[in-house]
């Protein structure tokens, strides 16, 4: 091959990597609390049918989501039926924590030993 030929392989093989290359930041998906607090929740009954969480961790799971929802009822009952940006971050903070407790819940009982 020649330089001229392998300069513009070398060139489309990083255009070609590029393109496929995942989003950046900036373009990645925003989720809203209610679409998150909709995945956990699809998360937790995935996790019962799979037989990785057990009935009593499902109650305590799917409690925590009602306790969510119901404070975050209240916040924007509080601030003309919309969350603020503080309380917004607040729950995507509580829904952080409940997803992994969910995701170590479902590991745990599938790694037991």
């Amino acid at each position: 091959m020649t330089k001229r030929k392998t300069t513009l392989a070398v060139a489309a093989t990083l255009a070609l990597l590029l393109a496929c290359s995942p989003l950046l930041p900036s373009e990645a998906k925003k989720w809203t609390v209610t679409q998150r607090l909709e995945k956990i929740s699809k998360e937790i009954d995935e996790g019962r049918t799979g037989n990785e969480l057990t009935v009593k961790q499902v109650d305590d799971l799917k409690k925590e989501i009602s306790n969510i929802k119901e404070r975050m009822e209240g916040m924007k009952a509080k601030n003309a039926n919309k969350l603020s940006i503080p309380d917004t971050n607040k729950i995507h903070k509580e829904l952080n924590d409940l997803s992994v407790r969910t995701l170590k819940l479902r590991l745990d009982n599938v790694y037991k030993t």
